[in-house]
């Protein structure tokens, strides 16, 4: 760009030299004055060209600062984006918490630890998500509210971080002693600043995510918060959109009062064990259970000890087979249970076992008791049957044989 000073600076530097020499050469006051003049133009000039020097170089720098300040914060979008759009397609918490942590300390410079900590159920928060340790080291322990960083949570400023300085000195505070010495032999806890942020789903405190420095004890930045708080927010919503499809997905599979396999979602497992067994030639049984007289506890009771009566039953079923043994709710008070590799005297001891164990523990309702019985058939492959169909039916069958053997006694 033309510039007329630095002009005229250039021009007076050249002419300087040129007039003192003609000027002295008579020694006149006058010449000595002028050339004393000359030469504070001179020591001006100088002072120009440097302050013109300097003016450039803070330009340069600004400019440069500019440009470095717009590349963090374009990577940083960047980065904010990727996470964005990485957790929508994240199904398992655990990959969740950790793809967190570590953007988190590739977004926030000044991190050189991160960590997510879970709400048990308890009372207490368990590490989900850990970046510069692994987290099968610290996997087991337990932390409860008073030795982390939110002790002083409030409620009513849910989503506000917290930049906790000497990190170092909180911890030896307020941390279980087993807790502390164990992480100071993982070099956990040479911590100068930490920045923690809560992590609230449907209003409530579900855990908490840290980012921590181990260089200086004041370092983290109210820009740092409002990072952590977004990461936070995405965090809460990928969370939250987790738990609703984990509950669709249970409703798809489960019923809702019994916590057992629903009807249809049951003849699609039941389908695949059949198929496999004629196959492979292996051997299952098949049991069909109908509880007694609900109608009479419907009708004196009312239908919520009458589900009760159902939630009981059920439960107690599945604390009694396998794992591996398949329960459903097959109609209103009905249950049916594929057992693989069963025998029926194997499962008809163990509903003698069920009977008596809902005979000692009866439903309590005002004062009276209100006690379970079912009855039973039970059909096996391949001996009574290779069509699955059949399976089902001679088991219904031999179900109501057995209602209508305890009714006549």
């Amino acid at each position: 760009m033309f510039s007329y000073r630095l002009v005229f600076i250039h021009i007076t530097i050249v002419l300087i030299p040129i007039l003192g020499i003609i000027f002295t050469k008579e020694n006149s006051i006058f010449n000595y004055c002028l050339l004393l003049a000359l030469t504070m133009l001179v020591s001006y000039s100088l002072k120009l060209i440097y302050k013109n020097h300097i003016d450039n170089r803070n330009k340069i720098g600004e400019l440069l600062c500019t440009i470095e300040e717009k590349e963090r914060y374009n990577n940083i979008k960047d980065v904010i984006l990727q996470v964005s759009n990485s957790i929508i397609h994240i199904n398992d918490k655990d990959t969740l918490f950790q793809t967190i942590v570590d953007s988190a300390v590739e977004i926030i410079d000044k991190a050189d630890l991160a960590s997510i900590l879970i709400a048990t159920g308890d009372g207490t928060f368990q590490f989900k998500g850990i970046y510069g340790c692994s987290l099968s080291l610290i996997s087991h322990v337990r932390l409860n509210i008073k030795e982390t960083f939110l002790r002083n949570y409030d409620k009513e400023n849910l989503h506000q971080s917290t930049i906790i300085n000497h990190t170092n000195k909180f911890n030896e505070k307020y941390m279980d002693k087993d807790t502390f010495n164990l992480f100071t032999s993982l070099n956990l806890l040479n911590i100068k600043s930490t920045l923690s942020t809560p992590i609230i789903v449907d209003g409530e405190l579900y855990g908490f995510f840290n980012v921590d420095n181990n260089k200086s004890h004041n370092i983290f930045t109210e820009e740092d918060q409002v990072i952590m708080e977004y990461l936070s927010g995405q965090l809460s919503i990928a969370i939250r959109n987790q738990c609703l499809f984990e509950k669709t997905l249970f409703l798809s599979q489960y019923d809702g009062l019994t916590k057992v396999y629903h009807r249809h979602y049951f003849e699609e497992i039941y389908s695949n064990v059949y198929k496999r067994a004629l196959r492979y030639k292996e051997n299952f049984s098949l049991a069909i259970l109908d509880l007694n007289d609900l109608k009479i506890i419907n009708d004196i009771h009312g239908h919520i000890y009458g589900d009760k009566a159902i939630a009981l039953f059920s439960k107690v079923l599945k604390e009694n087979f396998r794992e591996s043994d398949i329960i459903g709710r097959y109609g209103g008070d009905e249950f049916i249970i594929v057992t693989l590799d069963s025998h029926k005297d194997q499962i008809e001891e163990k509903f003698k076992l069920i009977q008596r164990d809902l005979i000692e523990k009866p439903i309590l309702y005002n004062e009276n008791k209100i006690t379970i019985t079912f009855s039973y058939g039970i059909s096996s492959f391949p001996e009574d049957s290779t069509d699955s169909d059949s399976l089902i039916k001679i088991a219904d069958f031999r179900m109501y044989e057995n209602k209508k053997k305890q009714k006549d006694i």
